[in-house]
């Protein structure tokens, strides 16, 4: 039985490359009722809230710009999954990824 997991994606300033993000995290091979990607926007002055707001499977959360570790933590907490793993905003990841990293723990 394949465990629940969220992927978190902090972004700050990241209108060229999260719409890529979001769609490789949308394609992958795991059930959609075991996965949760949430973007983090740490305080964008770009279109990168609203072009992950524009996604219907995807949770876009904002603040006010902190950083990195506080973007993870605010996804963190309302993550209520088995795992979480995080990806940069600008990263393509294989179809086969997260099935392949829970494989030891399923």
């Amino acid at each position: 039985m394949l465990p629940s997991v969220t992927i978190e994606v902090p972004a700050f300033n990241e209108e060229r490359t999260i719409a890529a993000t979001l769609k490789s995290l949308l394609e992958l091979d795991y059930p959609a009722e075991k996965l949760q990607v949430i973007v983090v926007d740490d305080g964008s002055i770009d279109k990168t809230l609203i072009i992950a707001k524009g996604y219907a499977d995807v949770k876009a959360l904002t603040q006010k710009h902190g950083g990195k570790v506080e973007a993870l933590n605010l996804g963190a907490s309302i993550s209520s999954h088995d795992f979480i793993m995080t990806i940069d905003a600008d990263a393509v990841i294989e179809k086969n990824c997260i099935k392949e990293l829970v494989k030891p723990f399923a």
